[in-house]
C-alpha cells in the first residue's frame, strides 16, 4: 500500500506508459523505445534504449553485448531483459532493457531485434550469455554473423562434480590466449578420466563458444555474464515498482552513473583510463625481467627464462596473443616498446583512452518531468495500455 501511495497503482501505471515513453524520447533525443500490445491492448513487450547510451557505445565501448533476463517482483510479474557491456575503465555500461512475459524464443527474439536496431552490428560483435536455450536459438537468427559466447561460470556447473583438478584444467583451457595452451589443458583434462568425463562434457559444447583462444571474435575479458547479472542485482528494488516508476528508476540509475563518471573522468591524469593504467603498470613491472633482442626496426624477440616471444610493434601483435586479444600491450610488448623508446600509451587501443571516455560520458541522461507537466500528442494520449495477464 505504501509503494502504491508513493509511486501510484500498478494498473494506472500501465495506462500512463505510452505518454511516459513519448516524454522519455522528447527529453532524451536519439532514444529508441517500442511498445507491443496484444489484441486486447494488454502489454506484451517493452523496449528502451536511451540516446546517450547509444551515442556513448559507438564512441568507446568494445563490441561485446552481454544479455540476461531476470524476474520482475511487482504485482503483474514478467521478465526484465537487459543488455550490458563494460566501458574502457571496466565499469558496467547499460545498453538497453525491456520487458516480456517469460523467457522464451518469442520474447528474446523481440528484444534482440530491437537491440540490433538500436546498436547495429559489425564484424567484431560478440554476444555473451548464459546457457538459456532460447537465447541460443534466437541469436543465430537475429545476429547470424555475430559470435555467441557462453558464460564461464554457467558451464562450470557441469564440471565441478569431476573434481578440483578438472575445474583447474577447464579454467586454463577457457582463459588461454594461445591455442597451444588450450590444447595442452584439454589433453590433461582428457587424461583425468578414461571415460572422458569433464572432457566429453566440454567438447559437446563447441569450444569456440567458451574458450577465449577459439572464439572467432575478440573476447577481451568477457569470459562471464557477471556484468549483466550485477546490473540485475542493482535493479532489485526497481523491479518491484509499477512499470513507469520502474523504467524511471532504471533511467535514474543510468543518469547518476553518467554524471558521476563524467566528473571522475575529468580527474584522470593519464592518457589511458585508471583500470588500463593499473594493468599496464603490472605489465611494466613484469617486463623489467625480460631480455629484448631487435630483429628489425619494428620486430623484437623477448626472452625470459627458457621462453621467448616475438613482438611486432607496428602490427601491435605478440605471439602470446594477449596484445592481439585485449588491445592492451602485454608484458612482452611493454618490454619491446620500452626498448624502442616509444610512448607506451600510443599503443593502447582507443577503447581505453581517457579522452574517449570523457567524451562518451559528456552526454546527459535526462529524467522525465512530473506527470502534470507532460505535453503528449492526442494520438499518443488516446492509447491506453492494460496490464498483462501473466501467470505466476
Amino acid at each position: 500500500m505504501a509503494v502504491e501511495m508513493i509511486y501510484g497503482g500498478h494498473e494506472e501505471s500501465y495506462g500512463l506508459l505510452p505518454g511516459y515513453l513519448h516524454m522519455l524520447r522528447m527529453c532524451n533525443p536519439g532514444s529508441l523505445t517500442d511498445l507491443e500490445v496484444d489484441e486486447n491492448d494488454r502489454l506484451k513487450h517493452l523496449f528502451v534504449a536511451l540516446g546517450s547510451c547509444r551515442v556513448a557505445y559507438t564512441m568507446c565501448m568494445r563490441p561485446i553485448i552481454v544479455v540476461d533476463g531476470t524476474h520482475l517482483k511487482g504485482r503483474n510479474k514478467g521478465v526484465l531483459f537487459v543488455a550490458v557491456t563494460k566501458d574502457g575503465n571496466e565499469q558496467m555500461f547499460p545498453m538497453a532493457f525491456g520487458i516480456g512475459p517469460i523467457e522464451n524464443d518469442e520474447s528474446w527474439k523481440w528484444f534482440l531485434y530491437q537491440l540490433k536496431m538500436a546498436y547495429g552490428q559489425n564484424s567484431e560483435t560478440l554476444i555473451v550469455s548464459d546457457a538459456h536455450i532460447s537465447i541460443q536459438n534466437v541469436v543465430k537468427e537475429v545476429y547470424p554473423h555475430a559470435a555467441h559466447g557462453l558464460c564461464y561460470y554457467h558451464l562450470l556447473n557441469k564440471i565441478t562434480r569431476y573434481g578440483k583438478a578438472a575445474v583447474a584444467f577447464y579454467q586454463k583451457a577457457a582463459y588461454a590466449y594461445r591455442e597451444s595452451d588450450f590444447d595442452k589443458a584439454m589433453a590433461s583434462l582428457k587424461a583425468l578420466n578414461k571415460d572422458g568425463g569433464a572432457y566429453t562434457k566440454l567438447m559437446q559444447v563447441a569450444p569456440e563458444r567458451w574458450a577465449r583462444s577459439k572464439c572467432p571474435a575478440r573476447r577481451y575479458s568477457f569470459l562471464t555474464s557477471n556484468v549483466a547479472e550485477s546490473f540485475n542485482s542493482r535493479l532489485l528494488w526497481a523491479r518491484r515498482l509499477p512499470i513507469c516508476s520502474m523504467v524511471e528508476a532504471i533511467c535514474h540509475i543510468i543518469e547518476k552513473w553518467f554524471d558521476e563518471r563524467q566528473e571522475a573522468a575529468k580527474t584522470f591524469s593519464a592518457d589511458v583510463t585508471p583500470e588500463a593504467l593499473r594493468k599496464l603498470t603490472a605489465e611494466l613491472e613484469r617486463s623489467r625481467r625480460y631480455e629484448v633482442v631487435a630483429m628489425s626496426p619494428s620486430t623484437f624477440k623477448v626472452k625470459y627464462s627458457n621462453m621467448s616471444f616475438k613482438v611486432n610493434v607496428q602490427t601491435q601483435s605478440c605471439t602470446c596473443f594477449e596484445w592481439d586479444m585485449n588491445l592492451l600491450p602485454c608484458s612482452h610488448a611493454v618490454a619491446a616498446i620500452r626498448h624502442l623508446g616509444d610512448d607506451l600509451y600510443k599503443h593502447v587501443g582507443d577503447y581505453y583512452q581517457s579522452a574517449k571516455l570523457r567524451e562518451a560520458y559528456s552526454y546527459r541522461v535526462n529524467s522525465v518531468p512530473p506527470h502534470a507537466s507532460w505535453i503528449v500528442p492526442t494520438d499518443v494520449a488516446s492509447i491506453y495500455v492494460l496490464p498483462p495477464l501473466w501467470k505466476r
